[in-house]
């Protein structure tokens, strides 16, 4: 209590540095910045207290000085808007602390609110500390009568501590599955897929859910399937019969699923190839078109040494698509079918590769980069090239592929990226989202304002420019994103002049792509909830990312990045 009070008035005097405080007999060194959120857990409004719990939350490990002061808030605090932050906040700086695993199992099992039973799953999934403890009321938690906390538990028993009680938490997950009324099962069925062989166990039940009419639980039975790899091989049948089905999802899906098995596999192909076609008439940004070619272009490319030869033109054809999504899947698919190609002596490719040379060049197109990756090919091949193509299958594909070496040539230059993000929303997820990025595409090339602002800059000039350089903006929501507001009560997003408005307006208008980065739980707003100049943002695929997949996540937005 001293060191509390002695902390406190170190701050008010607007000292800086590092501060001592004692704890369990030792010095620890408390951030100021902590050291003020821990004095606000105590605050008379409970919207400091939020914000205090929220802003502990943001720090994660960094701030594990406060674990012990949000343990000891969560037994006093009573205010529901307040508990599930302090619960949430727990969740991230106790990482490294066995002692709040107890405390969260007792908040799971007998609160009494929704959102806070929620949270403590959530903060259980993530500290996977003691599985012989939070495991049994995780699976209690299945079966409670909230379905946002239903999910979260089955999300958090995907988490990789686990991953040793495999035989107790399959069977659970795939009941739940089975049990969904609604069929929408992403996190049971993000868990099980985590699980990879080790989810056999619930082979029997994945098989039986094909029988069902409902597409959405066909779908989850069959991504489960192909994590299971080769011990899903006896389901084969029941994802063989899908092939045909009116879902061209599941028809994805389920030609994912037996190429991982290893069974019928020239059926599978065929029907990845055929998905690459696939358009539903409908609008880009309404359909399933979005969802269904860039899964299959990413299997076909994994699985490309089996491709069939007109494998090339689709893709080919795909790069110079109109929903850059599909452009950038289906460009990396097709990179990986080329060199797979030359792997196993396709000649054929090169050699169409070769043949629509000469019209690209009588149509004075730029094909520098289509004759330099010949070359390359040639190199590679170890083969003489030979010419015995059918002419007809060249002359369908020409246009586009000029258009793939156009696309070489680009992919040259090193991708800029731009972050978009609420300090007070996110700043501590960005941090970390930015190093990934700095890592692949060097500092230089991903803008954050408080690394690329110099002093005296003009924000607004500075931000457009920045924006005309990059490839793309990446926006971060968080789960206060869109509530933020300023001194003066008004929310932030209303403002015309504020910046995370204009960065994403500014995106908008030169065309660049949008990419909505969803963190901490935080749900795709509603274009309704969102200006009128930026509500297209909601039309926009987005990527969760979390901390319990944080590295898998991540990796898809880099690989969505290029």
């Amino acid at each position: 209590m001293i060191a509390n009070v002695l902390v406190a008035i170190i701050v008010c005097l607007g000292l800086t540095g590092p501060i001592c405080a004692q704890s369990g007999g030792q010095d620890a060194a408390i951030d100021p910045t902590i050291a003020v959120n821990i004095r606000d857990l105590d605050n008379k409004s409970a919207k400091t207290r939020r914000d205090a719990a929220i802003n502990l939350h943001n720090m994660g490990a960094k701030a594990s000085a406060a674990a012990p002061a949000l343990l000891s808030k969560l037994a006093t605090e009573s205010d529901r808007e307040v508990r599930p932050f302090i619960v949430a906040a727990i969740g991230m700086t106790g990482a490294q602390s066995p002692s709040v695993v107890t405390p969260l199992i007792n908040v799971l099992q007998n609160e009494r609110d929704d959102e806070t039973r929620k949270r403590a799953a959530e903060a259980l999934g993530r500290l996977g500390l003691t599985p012989e403890s939070a495991v049994p009321a995780l699976l209690a938690a299945l079966s409670d009568h909230s379905a946002d906390v239903r999910s979260e538990a089955a999300g958090a028993l995907g988490s990789p501590g686990f991953a040793a009680l495999a035989e107790t938490i399959v069977p659970a997950l795939a009941k739940a599955i089975a049990d969904k009324a609604d069929g929408d099962a992403y996190n049971e069925t993000r868990s099980l897929v985590g699980f990879g062989a080790a989810a056999a166990p619930a082979l029997p039940q994945m098989r039986a859910l094909f029988a069902n009419a409902d597409p959405a639980k066909q779908l989850a039975a069959a991504r489960v399937l192909a994590a299971m790899g080769r011990a899903a091989a006896p389901a084969a049948p029941q994802l063989l019969s899908t092939l045909g089905t009116a879902d061209p999802e599941v028809r994805v899906e389920s030609a994912i699923a037996l190429l991982a098995t290893g069974e019928s596999q020239d059926a599978a192909m065929r029907a990845l190839v055929e998905a690459l076609a696939f358009d539903d008439g409908l609008s880009v940004h309404t359909s399933q078109r979005n969802e269904v070619i860039p899964r299959a272009a990413w299997a076909v490319g994994e699985y490309g040494r089996i491709a069939p030869g007109q494998t090339v033109a689709r893709l080919a054809a795909l790069t110079n698509d109109r929903d850059e999504d599909v452009r950038d899947v289906a460009a990396k698919a097709f990179e990986k079918v080329l060199a797979a190609f030359v792997a196993a002596n396709r000649v054929d490719t090169i050699a169409a590769l070769k043949a629509a040379l000469p019209a690209a060049k009588s149509a004075s197109a730029d094909t520098v980069a289509l004759e330099e990756t010949i070359a390359m090919l040639d190199k590679h091949a170890g083969t003489p090239i030979t010419f015995g193509w059918v002419a007809g299958s060249i002359s369908a594909t020409l246009a586009v592929l000029v258009a793939v070496g156009l696309w070489l040539r680009r992919r040259r230059r090193a991708r800029r990226v731009l972050l978009s993000y609420r300090r007070q929303d996110s700043a501590a997820s960005c941090g970390r989202i930015y190093d990934r990025l700095a890592a692949k595409f060097g500092a230089a090339n991903v803008f954050r304002d408080i690394d690329s602002l110099a002093p005296g800059d003009l924000f607004v000039h500075k931000i457009r420019e920045a924006i005309g350089q990059c490839d793309a903006v990446i926006v971060l929501i968080g789960p206060q994103w869109l509530a933020i507001t300023d001194a003066s009560g008004r929310r932030r997003l209303d403002d015309p002049a504020d910046f995370v408005r204009m960065e994403i307006a500014e995106a908008q208008r030169q065309s660049k792509r949008v990419v909505p980065v969803l963190i901490e739980g935080a749900p795709m707003p509603d274009a309704k909830q969102l200006p009128t100049e930026i509500a297209a943002l909601t039309q926009r695929n987005a990527i969760v990312l979390t901390d319990r997949h944080f590295a898998s996540d991540m990796r898809e937005l880099l690989d969505s990045l290029g």
